[in-house]
């Protein structure tokens, strides 16, 4: 949205620019009727204007900084997970302090819930206990059958939320009745 207003914006200083610093050279019927001061700097300021508007065109997006999911992956390697590409992220399946998990990143609904790219979804055994602890963001069940029990946790798909992954899990194994 932004490249698109400023793209916007560089065309008409162009335009505007170009047809002042062309002011005293254009025909009569292109002139318009301008306050004296602009026809006198109708150079200088088109000049300026059209240098304004380049620049504006020329000028390169800035690129949003990127991020990975490297911090949730290292904590699941060390802690000896199995990681393995599923369509639209990844999972992961192993132990945390002897109790089976299946962690997987998600790219589907669970993450559009939060507005967010992607999510972070926990399978775990048992039943939640009630009451939840957990805010939405932080853990909200969205499957739950007999044996186990889902989990996603949106707010680590945040780069200064990644480094929590092992106290979250201990925290969600808390959580189980």
């Amino acid at each position: 949205m932004v490249c698109c207003v400023r793209t916007i914006i560089g065309l008409g200083c162009l335009i505007v620019g170009t047809w002042l610093a062309a002011y005293a050279w254009l025909p009569t019927l292109a002139q318009l009727p301008l306050p004296a001061v602009i026809t006198t700097w109708s150079i200088p300021l088109g000049v300026v204007l059209a240098v304004v508007g380049l620049l504006l065109l020329l000028r390169r997006r800035q690129k949003k900084p990127t991020f990975g999911d490297g911090p949730l992956l290292s904590t699941l390697k060390e802690a000896g997970f199995k990681i393995g590409p599923v369509p639209n992220g990844w999972q992961a399946d192993g132990t945390w302090k002897g109790v089976t998990l299946k962690v997987r990143k998600s790219i589907g609904h669970e993450a559009g819930r939060f507005g967010r790219p992607w999510t972070i979804v926990v399978t775990v055994p048992g039943q939640p206990a009630e009451p939840w602890a957990f805010m939405p963001e932080e853990g909200l069940i969205v499957e739950q059958r007999d044996e186990s029990f889902t989990v996603a946790m949106a707010d680590l798909s945040r780069p200064e939320r990644m480094h929590r992954l092992g106290e979250r899990l201990n925290q969600l194994l808390g959580q189980r009745a």
